[in-house]
């Protein structure tokens, strides 16, 4: 049925398909990989019809796809943009003896998905081949649950609150200071309201909250744990006080701090101006639910800047002593 799932080598349930090197790219190219609970192992199933399905990447929004719309023996299987055509829309039929699927092509009913030679390498590729009921050719479809598919991309936010979605996360008069307040505030659309988002450990699904006016992250007053701990911004240090987790729930989410488990909080769970943001344990109020809105940063207004690595922001360009040759290196 229609939802999302990975899908697993039935006969190696360990492999799972994958899109190479996490590619967004048109031509991506799918593969089996060890399962790792990532973004690009899940794959959303959905009926078109007289028996027909696409098979859309939840990383990508791209869907899987016949390289060329050639049927051969051996055509590599990749990633495009829905296009409507028959090279990306797939049988999935259950085998009554074993409980697997086969996913054949909508071209040529004979030919199916398979790992290249029945492969369990990490990196297999997936081509197109006449079905002979090979070790490569039958799969499984695991379920994935409701919040994996709603994780926040890595991205500019601004971060509303459930209780009144006009009302979003502010650092207190655009400071650029260590310490400055987070509150709530009516939107405004500057970028002291807008945070940048990025996963720091996709093992636990961590994430950093970077404002993009001050570029510092939101961050838990002396890495406390304690109900009612004030939360401010600070420059990045790594600590638990800056590490969170975003928890997808009933339409919102919920925004758990590494210090302790506590919740970014609404104190009293009041949407006024100004209103103070806190730590406090979780009680499934309104007051710690949150909306993510994609935005994009203002252009940044006539001033100095350091220009720093979005792959580590301690890292920024500099000037190679003094000369007119640059490099990277730590602020």
């Amino acid at each position: 049925s229609d939802g999302w799932y990975t899908i697993h080598m039935k006969n190696e349930p360990g492999k799972t398909l994958d899109i190479s090197g996490g590619s967004l790219d048109d031509g991506g190219n799918v593969q089996v990989y060890s399962a790792n609970n990532s973004d690009t192992q899940i794959f959303g199933v959905s009926s078109l019809g007289n028996g027909l399905y696409s098979i859309r990447s939840f990383s990508s929004g791209k869907v899987i796809d016949l390289s060329g719309g050639c049927i051969d023996k051996g055509t590599n299987i990749q990633q495009y943009g829905w296009n409507e055509s028959q090279a990306q829309k797939w049988y999935i039929e259950q085998d009554s003896a074993t409980g697997a699927y086969t996913i054949s092509s909508s071209l040529c009913s004979r030919r199916v998905l398979e790992t290249a030679g029945g492969s369990t390498a990490d990196g297999a590729n997936v081509q197109l081949y006449d079905f002979n009921a090979g070790y490569g050719q039958y799969w499984s479809f695991e379920p994935v649950e409701e919040a994996a598919v709603h994780r926040i991309s890595d991205g500019i936010y601004t971060i509303a609150s459930s209780i009144d979605n006009s009302k979003v996360l502010d650092v207190d008069s655009a400071s650029f200071d260590n310490g400055a307040n987070i509150q709530l505030y009516k939107s405004n659309g500057t970028n002291a309201q807008k945070f940048m988002v990025r996963c720091i450990d996709r093992s636990t699904y961590t994430y950093s909250i970077t404002n993009v006016n001050s570029r510092k992250s939101i961050d838990v007053y002396n890495g406390l744990s304690a109900n009612g701990t004030n939360v401010q911004q600070y420059g990045w240090n790594g600590s638990a006080a800056q590490r969170w987790q975003i928890i997808y729930s009933n339409g919102s989410y919920l925004i758990r701090s590494s210090c302790g488990g506590l919740c970014l909080d609404l104190e009293d769970g009041q949407a006024l101006n100004c209103k103070n943001i806190q730590i406090y344990e979780s009680n499934n109020s309104k007051a710690q639910r949150w909306e993510f809105i994609s935005t994009q940063a203002n252009a940044p207004a006539a001033r100095l800047y350091t220009i720093e690595s979005a792959a580590d922001i301690s890292e920024v360009i500099d000037v190679l002593e003094k000369s007119d040759n640059t490099y990277i290196g730590t602020l």
